[in-house]
């Protein structure tokens, strides 16, 4: 299993696609991939009013609010308020009006472009424990504490570990902490 551990210092901050914010890029892959040509891409992002979401045509998202307490999703035909640590899923094709509620908000996003990859959990956890087979992906983003686990790897808050192909991933925080755990598989 391939660990790789990623800080503030490795985050790329770039304008959003609708260039209406920005975002901090913690990895996209394949390397040297732009927000048109991605195949992976993990995000946090900042939204401090109400405005359209970018367009990401073939790729799923995954969308936890990590500050503000909550974002409202508008759809045109539905919506749905996003609540504190709570991840929840869309077609990023499809572009909602975010607003969020009661103040700036912050996110981390997870999105994975079909057909080449599915995203088969994601979730808020307070450890790690998962065995990924050839081919698959992991991310892990920590929303606070000190982490350790696997390979010897130690977090701070706000990291991130990407582990890849099979192996077991151990993870834990030695305080009272989350991160958000997604795993993405070949679709």
């Amino acid at each position: 299993m391939k660990l790789t551990h990623l800080t503030d210092s490795d985050y790329q901050i770039k304008p959003w696609k609708n260039g209406k914010g920005t975002t901090a890029d913690l990895f996209m892959s394949p390397e040297g991939s732009t927000h048109d040509t991605f195949d992976l891409r993990f995000s946090m992002a900042p939204i401090v009013e109400d405005g359209p979401f970018s367009s990401f045509p073939s790729a799923d998202r995954r969308i936890t609010l990590i500050e503000g307490n909550g974002l409202n999703l508008d759809f045109g035909d539905n919506s749905h308020n996003l609540m504190p640590l709570k991840p929840f899923g869309f077609d990023t094709e499809l572009a909602p009006m975010g607003s969020p509620l009661d103040g700036p908000v912050r996110v981390v996003n997870v999105m994975a472009r079909r057909p080449k990859w599915q995203i088969a959990e994601c979730r808020v956890v307070d450890q790690v424990s998962t065995e990924l087979k050839d081919g698959e992906f992991c991310f892990v983003f920590t929303l606070g504490g000190e982490w350790s686990g696997s390979g010897g790897v130690t977090l701070g808050s706000r990291e991130v570990l990407l582990a890849e192909d099979a192996g077991e991933l151990e993870l834990s925080s030695t305080t009272p902490a989350q991160a958000i755990f997604a795993r993405i598989v070949p679709a």
